[in-house]
């Protein structure tokens, strides 16, 4: 049976402005990375690197404005909104394509084109879901989800400032999941998760701490993934951020609340999950990184991976 209600259509609505412009936004950043390397770069080079980077950077500072609405105002689920992203792949691909003239090659392709499809059957199973309806959180699977995470970070974290291997994948694996808790944190707010005394009718999501906290995860998604940038391609960094960016609402909410995902977004999200393992061609990154290692003070020649 079809969920689709006045909720999930802003939620999508609000979603796809989101993928577009903060996709166009984390190109931009990528391209103006280079703005922060110690190596020498001249004035003129140094200032347009930086205003390219400025403008990436607003791009990305958008996204909140339509959370708050989508999801603290309008109610809409954070699983229904964060499935438009893996469309936002689109934009990534051309613009490092054509503009940073990253190399793509078939497998990055094939998976961007996984991505791309996996969201979409996702999106299109999360209308049939069953989709939270109560505020009452599990919070005992509330501490032990953050537990888990935050050991999953470290640990993936230091494996990779220890080795410099897999360093776009992971700090994308990162910066995705914190901007799908930022989702997460906002919807809880949006649905009184705290049950909090004030009352604003549809703005009581302003009284609500998770509405606070989610602030911390969105700033945590976009510094990190600059960190990601500085060493690893856009098109291997995006598609890690996207799909852990759909999943983690998924899990959250259904730990959270008890309402879990559909066959049919379990395939989508795994397809997806395919896709980010094509696109980023780890042969290709090891490479880059171990290059990297040996010859730090090297200057850049182009815009690098």
């Amino acid at each position: 049976m079809l969920y689709i209600t006045d909720q999930d259509v802003w939620g999508i609505l609000f979603g796809l402005m989101m993928a577009g412009t903060l996709n166009l936004g984390k190109a931009l950043q990528k391209q103006g990375i280079q703005l922060f390397e110690k190596e020498k770069m001249a004035g003129n080079a140094r200032a347009k690197k930086g205003v390219i980077w400025l403008v990436g950077i607003s791009f990305s500072a958008i996204q909140p404005v339509f959370q708050i609405v989508a999801q603290a105002i309008i109610g809409s689920s954070a699983t229904v909104y964060s499935a438009m992203m893996g469309l936002g792949i689109v934009v990534v691909m051309a613009y490092a394509y054509k503009v940073l003239k990253e190399p793509i090659g078939k497998c990055e392709l094939a998976g961007a084109a996984a991505i791309i499809g996996g969201t979409t059957l996702f999106g299109i199973a999360s209308l049939f879901w069953d989709r939270p309806t109560s505020s009452s959180v599990n919070w005992s699977s509330f501490g032990v989800s953050m537990v888990v995470l935050g050991a999953a970070f470290l640990a993936i974290i230091v494996y990779t400032m220890r080795t410099k291997r897999l360093w776009g994948l992971i700090w994308g694996i990162v910066a995705g999941s914190c901007g799908g808790l930022d989702n997460v944190f906002k919807s809880m707010s949006g649905r009184g998760s705290t049950g909090g005394a004030v009352e604003l009718g549809a703005f009581s999501a302003f009284a609500n701490i998770f509405f606070y906290i989610s602030f911390v995860a969105s700033v945590g998604a976009l510094l990190l993934t600059n960190v990601g940038y500085t060493r690893g391609k856009a098109v291997t960094v995006v598609p890690a951020y996207t799909v852990f960016y759909v999943l983690l609402p998924l899990l959250f909410e259904a730990l959270f609340y008890g309402v879990y995902p559909t066959a049919f977004q379990v395939i989508g999200i795994s397809i997806a999950i395919v896709g980010v393992v094509l696109s980023t061609a780890f042969r290709k990154e090891k490479a880059a990184e171990t290059s990297a290692a040996a010859a730090p003070a090297a200057a850049p020649t182009s815009e690098r991976i």
